[in-house]
């Protein structure tokens, strides 16, 4: 299993220049301490991306390419439930572009 490269956000990795017929699907947002770290996953055209991105490290974000929608889902899912068992918190989510629903959700304050 991938697991995003099993969360490690080497450096070396692939980057993907966003062209007009990129489309987000995802974005969660997790946070550990005072760390955040985004999960993102596009369509291209002809393909899917799946981005792991640490907001205070943007250079050691890791991407990587996914041909069917079903696999780049399931990836979402293992890295982020790994984010969780590993003590990341999920703190906002959002669904595709702005111009097909909310941009940004916040999630209610742990009790």
């Amino acid at each position: 299993m991938k697991m995003a490269r099993a969360l490690i956000l080497s450096a070396g990795m692939t980057t993907l220049r966003a062209p007009r017929n990129t489309r987000r699907l995802l974005r969660w947002t997790f946070r550990h301490g005072n760390r955040l770290l985004t999960c993102q996953l596009h369509k291209h055209a002809g393909f899917f991306s799946l981005a792991l991105v640490p907001l205070w490290d943007t250079d050691s974000a890791t991407i990587e390419r996914y041909e069917r929608a079903v696999d780049a889902f399931r990836e979402h899912a293992a890295s982020a439930a790994r984010l969780r068992q590993l003590g990341w918190e999920l703190v906002s989510y959002s669904g595709g572009s702005p111009s097909s629903g909310p941009e940004f959700e916040e999630l209610p304050a742990a009790a």
